[in-house]
């Protein structure tokens, strides 16, 4: 689907204020419209669904200069702006959430008192609602906003709904960089960081070690190279490894055994395989390249035992400087729409930041709503916070 429209948005003056009860009704449409990752990952119908029936309707609505999707349906809304050989800017935002997990009534949204959730106004409960659809919210609310007030942002803008959100890989934002051919000036990425701008994040690697012994009965393991005892010399290794230096703001590099399995899986038997799967944290600067030849250096050697390394899926490390043009200008912005300056942070989570930044594009992560309580029973966001973020992202796209 393509839409193109060359008119103004919206005739007319307008307060270039937020709308609070568009934003809230927004958001709980969109808790509303379940979207939790699956085994499909981004081809689920119900992400699809929520991008086409939810976002992309909600943006051509707006009257947004285009609105498409790519191959894997990821959708694309832009609005032009005053200076069009200026270059854009680019925000993010993510359709798929944790499951619905032990969370009662997940996808049913609660406007609730804040008290409740220890914040003040009201706030809006429900999965997703602080780690990704209130901070998408808060983008389609400052597109409302600018839309309404018949405002034209300094620059081209993208606002990218990516199909993933949980999958742990940078394949939706990369498919979407490449089909809209995108090549923004800087990006704000749309997540709970609680209206503080992360500059800097860990990267991550899925490794996977598979340990080859030989089966033998357990009565006589001698006869046999136990594939397990092998994954715990691997692992002994993995553990002694020299990681370098820690950063001062993200701490230090880390290799972690998430899962062991070994087979075959058959009584009185020792087995012939092990696979060990790992999640290593990256700094930035760091490559996975690197990072696998180390873990093969650790385990090459081991006797009785033929030991391959793979590697799995990859999100890379980001950084962006706290004097750059990009947090100066978002800084700015939030400072003015909410008296206050916005604190500039590090985390070790990974994102699609980290692809932006190793691919050219400056970004950072913003957006309302608590991390700490992302994939909880608690998982909400504030009114007002969702607000203000809005009134920030309006301030920094007239820049």
């Amino acid at each position: 689907m393509t839409s193109e429209r060359n008119e103004p948005i919206v005739d007319g003056p307008g307060s270039g204020q937020i709308d609070p009860a568009y934003l809230t009704d927004f958001l709980c449409r969109a808790i509303a419209h379940p979207t939790p990752v699956t085994d499909e990952g981004e081809a689920d119908d119900q992400v699809l669904g929520f991008l086409e029936e939810l976002v992309a309707t909600e943006l051509e609505q707006l009257g947004l200069d285009m609105v498409d999707f790519d191959e894997m349906g990821n959708v694309c809304g832009r609005m032009n702006g005053l200076e069009p050989t200026r270059p854009s800017i680019l925000l993010v935002a993510f359709a798929m959430t944790h499951p619905a997990a032990s969370m009662p009534n997940p996808f049913t949204p609660r406007i609730v008192d804040g008290t409740e959730m220890g914040v003040e106004g009201r706030a809006v409960v429900g999965r997703g609602a602080g780690e990704q659809k209130g901070p998408l919210a808060a983008l389609v609310a400052a597109i409302e906003t600018l839309s309404r007030s018949g405002t034209r942002p300094s620059s081209d803008v993208h606002l990218v709904c990516l199909a993933s959100g949980e999958t742990g890989r940078h394949d939706a934002i990369r498919g979407a960089i490449d089909h809209f051919r995108l090549e923004p000036a800087g990006a704000v990425v749309g997540v709970c960081t609680s209206n503080d701008i992360v500059i800097g994040h860990k990267g991550r690697a899925d490794v996977e070690v598979l340990v080859h012994g030989r089966t033998a009965h357990s009565s006589s393991p001698d006869l046999g190279a136990n594939a397990l005892e092998g994954a715990i010399e691997a692992l002994a290794r993995l553990s002694s490894l020299d990681l370098g230096e820690p950063d001062p703001n993200l701490g230090r590099r880390t290799i972690v055994p998430v899962a062991l399995e070994t087979s075959p899986k058959a009584a009185h038997t020792i087995p012939d395989l092990a696979k060990v799967r790992l999640d290593c944290r990256m700094l930035p600067g760091d490559t996975p390249e690197a990072l696998l030849s180390q873990i093969v250096d650790a385990v090459s050697g081991m006797d009785k035992y033929r030991v391959n390394v793979e590697l799995g899926d990859v999100m890379y490390p980001s950084s962006v400087a706290s004097d750059s043009w990009l947090v100066s200008a978002l800084s700015s912005a939030v400072e003015r729409a909410t008296g206050s300056t916005p604190g500039l942070i590090s985390i070790s989570a990974a994102t699609d930041s980290g692809y932006l930044t190793n691919h050219g594009i400056p970004a950072v992560l913003f957006g309302p709503g608590d991390l700490t309580k992302a994939h909880t029973d608690a998982d909400y966001v504030s009114v007002d916070e969702a607000v203000a973020a809005a009134q920030a992202i309006v301030q920094f796209l007239g820049d």
